[in-house]
């Protein structure tokens, strides 16, 4: 026995490609050529070794075929297996893979659209917040603990006399007026203490 699978083929093949020998015996044609076929003008002359998908003369079904050129003595051998039969197997592992991938894809899917759900739904948010600050009739300022302006609106730049950019490079008390500085001071302690 040559462990061949029991749809598979062996052939010796003479390298001007008559065919010597095939295995089963019962499938071996003599004397056929296989010299102007794919597996030789496509494989064969063009490299000592490879694989490709080829339909024996006066056979039906197409084969894989892998083939091997020798020098001394001359000759290739062929081992090949009916196309369906060699990924019968194959399709059926490749079935539950497939399931895995699209419940893969689908989750990506799913979890992209949440995402950008939350997005929108956070600049929608974030658009509303700014148009408020910006377009309110009051005054608005972020400051830092440490008296720095984070950011400051139109409105407060008009009340105050300042640009935006000069406003920024001030820290709160500084642009806060004398008689009410000690009052915002106050504040501020009882904010950082946690007593606001």
């Amino acid at each position: 026995s040559l462990g061949l699978a029991t749809d598979a083929t062996l052939a010796l093949v003479d390298t001007d490609g008559t065919m010597l020998f095939r295995f089963p015996v019962e499938r071996f044609k003599a004397g056929l050529s296989l010299a102007d076929t794919a597996l030789f003008a496509e494989g064969v002359r063009r490299a000592p070794s490879g694989s490709m998908r080829f339909r024996y003369p006066r056979e039906d079904g197409v084969r894989i075929v892998s083939y091997r050129a020798h020098s001394s003595p001359a000759f290739v051998v062929t081992v090949s297996r009916d196309t369906d039969a060699l990924l019968a197997g194959w399709r059926q592992k490749a079935w539950p893979l497939a399931a895995l991938v699209s419940a893969a894809l689908l989750l990506v899917v799913l979890i992209g659209r949440v995402f950008l759900r939350t997005a929108r739904a956070r600049f929608d948010v974030e658009s509303r917040y700014q148009a408020t600050f910006e377009q309110a009739a009051v005054g608005i300022a972020h400051a830092a603990p440490d008296g720095r302006w984070l950011r400051v609106n139109r409105r407060l730049c008009d009340i105050a006399g300042y640009s935006r950019d000069e406003l920024l490079r001030l820290r709160a008390p500084d642009a806060t007026h004398p008689d009410d500085l000690h009052a915002d001071l106050a504040l501020l302690e009882r904010l950082l203490a946690g007593a606001v």
